[in-house]
This record gives structure tokens, C-alpha cells and sequence, in this order.
């Protein structure tokens, strides 16, 4: 029987042949793309010098620059609306630790009877919470002048007048409605009206006091202190009347230290800061008839000349700065601000021993609050405030 050899089938062979193919393609495609990849990579010897020249020119940049200004050129005076935008608005705007509001004409009118030169001398100088020049040293006395005037010019008031000048010019238009009316009834009501002009200047000014001793406290209501000219706030005080409320300041209460911490501050001084702090309200606070204060006044130094010194401002930004994120919430046991069960047995080991405590560290306490920086007088001031809102 004769063996004669398989025949291969056509289509496999083709196959075969197909998949050599491909294969071959795949084969090249790769290698094509290795090489790419290669040169694309690989940097040539002038770009890496051009690399290494950038990167040395840029770590010896200079940190700062300077630039030229040519001063000959004279600079452009801003309007008054200019100034009030870029320099005034923040405290202006809002009426900011007092500051009268733009267009207010019941918040600039008794400052508008100390006339314009003297409200654009005070805010050139800078004038209790307020700084010199706003806080800009750049603006001009014209600036600061045309934005006075901006702040004012819907308000109605004559901010162009000298001061007094309202009730000299009043008695010649009268003179002028009223022909009738005699020299001598002219020069009564010139004389009635003078006093009132020089006490509301010569007088203490509520808000000078208030920027510098109530500020810290009666601006956000701290510890309970009633708000600057919030009437809620002031209304059950008011009830006691104006000289129980001057006695409670010159003497102390709750959290508030003797005379706001300020020792130097006068009685006069005090019921000005009151009269301004309840401004607006409406609760109509007058002082009393009676000579009561000046009877009690022997009584009022002693405590003052007992009561220690305590700068509540200086202890309020120390502990705002350092202290808050313990006391605020009793962190590591340690007493939380105005917590009396908590102070008690601490006040009573006295205040010297605070202080130690303080700036040497106890316990879970660093030294100095963990500050280094912090002066000795610093941490006291910061000691004292946490005591008076425990007491």
C-alpha cells in the first residue's frame, strides 16, 4: 500500500503567514517607539548649559528690588470720596469703636462744634482710638480735609464754619427777622447761648476717655459690659440713674476694675465716657441736683488709692494673643476665664503666687505661657484681667 505525503491545507498556511506579519509590524513598532522615547529624553551638552545658566541666574536673584521715583513729578491729590475708600471706609463705614458714620449728622454734630480745623488738626494727630492720619502717613492734610468734608456734606452742617460761629451769626439774622427787638434781649440770648458752646468744648470728651479705658471691653460686650450706644444693653443700668452708674465705675464692678484700670482717669472724666457710651439711646441719663458725689468723694479715693492697678487693655491683647487657647476652654485642668469656682482657691493662694505661677510654669503650665518673649510686666497685666473677670 503506497504512502503518499499529507497534503497541507491552503488557508493555514496563509494564516501563518498573516500572523508572521503582524507579528513583524508589532516587532518594529516598538522598537521605533524605544528610540523616540530615547532621543526625545536625552538632552544634547548646549542645553544642559542653557539649564544650568537659568537655574544659577535665579538662585542669585536679588530679594528685593528698588524702584526709581522721578519727584519732581507733583503727586495727584485724591478727592475726598477717594481717600474716604481707601483710608476711612474700615472704621467709618460701620462706626467702628464709635467712629461717626459717613452722612450722620447726629454723630458729627458735636463734633462739628469744634469747627473743621479742629477735627482735620485731630485726625492729622490721631484722636483716641483713631491714628494719625487714619493709619496712613501718606495722606495729605487736603486729603484728610476733603474727606471730612465727604463724610459730612449730607449731614447738613456747616462744617466750613469756624467753631461758635453758629450762635454769633444767629443773633444778626434775628436782629434782622425782628427789627423790633431790642439790643439788650439780643445780648441776653447771646449770653445764653455762649456757655453751652464752651462747655461742650472746654469740657471732658466721653469718647477721648472711651478710647482709651472702656474701649477694650464695652465695644464687643466682653464679659458681659453693655455695648457702646446699645440701648438694650444700657436700658436696666439707666434705671439706677446716672450718679449710681459713675459711683459703680470709680469704684468697681462684677468683672469691671476700679476705674476701668486706669487709675488716673477723673470722676468728671468717667460720667463724660457714660454720657457718650449711652449716646443716641435715648434713655435720657442727666446727672443729678443733688451734691451727693462731692459728699461721697473721700469715700470714692480711698477705694481708688486701695484698689491695685490693673491694665485691663494690655492684660486683654496678652491673653487674646496667649493664654485663650487654654483658659478659653480648660485645657490640661486649667481654670477657664470667668469662672469663679475655678479662680477661688487659686485667688486665695494671692496674687504674688500667680504671678510666679505664671511666669516660672506649674504643672501642666509652661513658663511665661509657653511665650519666652513675653516681659514679666506683660504676663501680670495678663494675670490681672483673668482675676478681675473672676471676681
Amino acid at each position: 500500500m503506497d504512502h503518499q505525503p499529507q497534503k497541507k491545507e491552503p488557508i493555514t498556511l496563509y494564516l501563518l503567514i498573516f500572523g508572521a506579519v503582524i507579528l513583524a509590524l508589532t516587532v518594529f513598532a516598538l522598537v521605533n517607539n524605544l528610540g523616540n522615547t530615547i532621543s526625545s529624553n536625552s538632552v544634547d551638552t548646549q542645553a544642559k548649559d542653557a539649564y544650568f545658566q537659568q537655574a544659577m541666574l535665579k538662585v542669585l536673584e536679588p530679594v528685593g528690588s528698588v524702584t526709581a521715583v522721578d519727584k519732581t513729578l507733583a503727586p495727584v491729590e485724591r478727592s475726598g470720596e477717594q481717600v474716604y475708600a481707601a483710608v476711612c471706609a474700615a472704621c467709618h463705614a460701620t462706626g467702628l469703636l464709635g467712629s461717626p458714620t459717613l452722612g450722620d449728622k447726629v454723630a458729627w454734630a458735636p463734633r462739628a462744634a469744634a469747627g473743621l480745623s479742629a477735627l482735620v488738626t485731630s485726625a492729622i494727630n490721631g484722636k483716641g482710638s483713631m491714628p494719625a492720619r487714619g493709619g496712613d502717613p501718606s495722606v495729605t492734610d487736603a486729603e484728610i480735609r476733603s474727606a471730612i468734608l465727604h463724610m459730612t456734606k449730607d449731614t447738613g452742617l456747616d462744617m466750613d464754619a469756624p467753631a461758635g460761629a453758629t450762635s454769633a451769626e444767629a443773633a444778626p439774622a434775628a436782629a434782622t427777622e425782628a427789627p423790633a427787638a431790642s439790643t439788650e434781649v439780643a445780648a441776653v440770648a447771646a449770653q445764653e447761648a455762649a456757655p453751652a458752646v464752651v462747655a461742650a468744648v472746654a469740657g471732658p470728651s466721653g469718647e477721648e476717655v472711651y478710647g482709651k479705658a472702656c474701649v477694650a471691653c464695652h465695644t464687643t460686650g466682653l464679659l458681659g459690659s453693655p455695648k457702646l450706644h446699645d440701648k438694650a444693653d444700657w436700658e436696666p443700668r439707666a434705671a439706677v440713674g446716672l450718679d449710681a452708674l459713675v459711683t459703680s465705675a470709680i469704684n468697681g464692678k462684677g468683672a469691671m476694675p476700679a476705674r476701668g484700670g486706669n487709675p488716673a482717669i477723673t470722676d468728671e472724666e468717667i460720667r463724660a465716657a457714660i454720657l457718650y457710651m449711652v449716646e443716641g439711646t435715648g434713655l435720657g441719663l442727666e446727672p443729678a441736683a443733688a451734691p451727693e458725689p462731692a459728699a461721697a468723694a473721700p469715700e470714692v479715693t480711698s477705694a481708688v488709692e486701695a484698689a491695685p492697678v490693673v491694665n485691663i487693655a494690655a492684660g486683654i491683647e496678652t491673653y487674646a494673643a496667649n493664654c485663650f487657647v487654654c483658659h478659653d476652654t480648660g485645657a490640661a485642668g486649667s481654670p477657664k476665664l470667668g469662672d469663679k469656682a475655678a479662680w477661688a482657691p487659686r485667688i486665695a493662694k494671692g496674687q504674688e503666687a500667680l504671678y510666679a505661677s505664671s511666669i516660672n510654669g506649674l504643672n501642666a503650665m509652661p513658663a511665661k505661657g509657653g511665650n519666652p518673649s513675653l516681659d514679666e510686666d506683660t504676663i501680670k497685666a495678663a494675670v490681672d484681667y483673668m482675676i478681675s473677670a473672676a471676681q
